[in-house]
């Protein structure tokens, strides 16, 4: 399969993915190979534009740059854009991220969740921050240069940087790294502060929707799995740190270690059926040399011969990642709400009559499953 950068197109089955500052449109030909266009939307005119002039000097453009044209589908490369050497280094790595990315999920059949993933990211909208006066003026986080400068924040999100898929950030400031006090001065262009949208125990409620479907978590799956499997002789956080470490693969002794009795521990891990789901998953590792996760995502773990407790937990991770995803981009299009950033489970959004609050929305990837969220502003404790 190879990538093209084109000026005209003429897509079959068109999948319109919005990229950073571009229009991107991704489609299938009658090879099956898929074609990517561009239109750039800057002062500058389209990429095709300044990566078609030939004749000039390619000296601020290194061998590896040059590389990542022709597989770009630019065979006869001696150009020079019309933009600064950076951001031409800079959009030639976005770009190839993204052929990589969208390369690797068709080959995989796993394009139609991406590409809902990928136009979620790169729809966030630009944000702003609130000054404030530093402790030590001497010693500036990213986000006070960010509110000295006055300038709105953009972040871009990589899917592919992990195994599992789960995000970091590609460029701007670390948004999955802000502690609350740094999340508390995340401002809408208006200057109000966003709100945060935060989903309940996700990880959790992939893993027992999909072992235990008959176990309802009501308003807290941490207390309903204390009552369910430990007669509620748990507190909440000991009864929490020990389902969080079962979609981690923690083992039976570490779980007893936690608090947790040995004989709800074993109800627990039986009834959840994961010694039948890693042994499932490892032979699927053994024939294809990869193990494809409840969103359909393939997961190809660093160790060819991982514990099983890694692949429940690749296994997991991987389908959060694309539920989360999912929920963010359904509320944000029900709510007309406007998204500009992510820190794993949780979206910070901004919009009309967004008030505190506990909703549910349910996962179509997920056959329906459901999951809980909560509402509150930034500046909330």
């Amino acid at each position: 399969m190879g990538f093209n950068l084109g000026s005209t197109l003429h897509p079959s089955h068109p999948l319109g993915v919005s990229f950073l500052d571009s229009s991107v449109r991704i489609s299938r030909d009658a090879h099956h190979s898929l074609t990517l266009e561009m239109q750039d939307h800057g002062s500058v005119g389209s990429l095709n534009e300044f990566l078609s002039i030939w004749g000039h000097d390619v000296s601020l453009l290194s061998t590896g740059e040059l590389k990542m044209l022709e597989c770009l589908g630019l065979e006869q490369v001696n150009a020079v854009s019309l933009l600064p050497a950076p951001t031409l280094k800079r959009r030639l790595a976005e770009i190839s991220r993204l052929a990589q990315e969208v390369s690797r999920a068709d080959e995989m059949g796993w394009l139609e969740v991406y590409t809902q993933g990928r136009g979620f990211l790169d729809s966030l909208q630009p944000f702003r921050i609130e000054p404030i006066i530093p402790t030590d003026p001497e010693v500036e986080t990213p986000w006070d240069i960010a509110a000295r400068l006055g300038d709105p924040v953009n972040v871009t999100y990589s899917m592919s940087s992990t195994i599992t898929g789960r995000l970091t950030v590609s460029s701007g400031p670390n948004t999955l790294t802000a502690t609350p006090e740094e999340r508390s001065r995340w401002r809408d262009p208006n200057g109000a502060p966003l709100i945060e949208l935060d989903i309940s125990a996700l990880e959790p409620t992939i893993l027992f929707g999909l072992q235990a479907p008959g176990f309802d978590p009501g308003d807290d799956l941490y207390d309903a799995v204390n009552r369910a499997w430990f007669d509620s002789g748990l507190t909440r956080d000991v009864a929490k740190q020990v389902t969080i470490s079962l979609c981690y693969g923690a083992t039976r002794r570490s779980l007893v270690t936690l608090g947790a009795s040995e004989s709800g521990v074993q109800r627990l891990v039986t009834d959840l059926g994961l010694a039948g789901l890693g042994k499932r998953l490892q032979e699927e590792l053994d024939d294809k040399g990869y193990i494809t996760s409840p969103t359909g995502r393939p997961v190809r773990p660093k160790s060819k011969n991982p514990r099983l407790g890694a692949l429940i937990n690749n296994f997991v991770q991987s389908a959060g990642v694309d539920v989360s995803l999912e929920i963010f981009r359904k509320t944000c299009a029900a709510w007309s709400c406007v998204p500009h950033a992510v820190v794993h489970d949780a979206v910070y959004i901004s919009g009309d009559d967004l008030t505190p609050g506990t909703h549910r929305e349910c996962s179509d990837i997920l056959r329906g499953m459901q999951f809980r969220f909560t509402t509150k502003s930034v500046t909330d404790d």
